[in-house]
């Protein structure tokens, strides 16, 4: 593996920062609009950029079970935020929140997966 390849490891380190620094706010949501389920969309948005990110990076390394392996380390990650968010005055551990991360992160697998598909049946 080259170290320039190397370098797409930190587009998800990136995105996990974000995440993590938003989740430990305990009023993330003041001085956003009041529309409901905004949380759950912000959530599915975060995950699947997540997801994104975990492709991009495994993919420029070659690292085989490229799918599996996002679902994962992007489940896994979804699951310790909540946990820490256990820790932050006014937050709590939210299994609608978990699921909408696990939306966002199957999405993003269905949408690669497509292209990928497509890409294929070009050739």
């Amino acid at each position: 593996m080259k170290f320039s390849n190397k370098i797409y490891y930190f587009a998800p380190l990136i995105v996990m920062g974000i995440i993590f620094f938003l989740s430990h706010q305990p009023r993330v949501m003041d001085g956003l609009p009041q529309i409901s389920g905004l949380d759950k969309i912000l959530h599915f948005i975060a995950y699947f950029t997540l997801a994104l990110s975990w492709i991009l990076s495994l993919s420029k390394n070659k690292v085989p079970f490229l799918l599996s392996k996002t679902f994962v380390f992007s489940i896994l990650f979804a699951l310790s935020d909540e946990f820490h968010q256990t820790f932050v005055p006014t937050r709590s551990f939210e299994i609608l929140d978990l699921a909408a991360d696990a939306a966002g992160i199957f999405f993003a697998l269905i949408l690669i997966s497509i292209i990928q598909r497509d890409r294929w049946a070009r050739i």
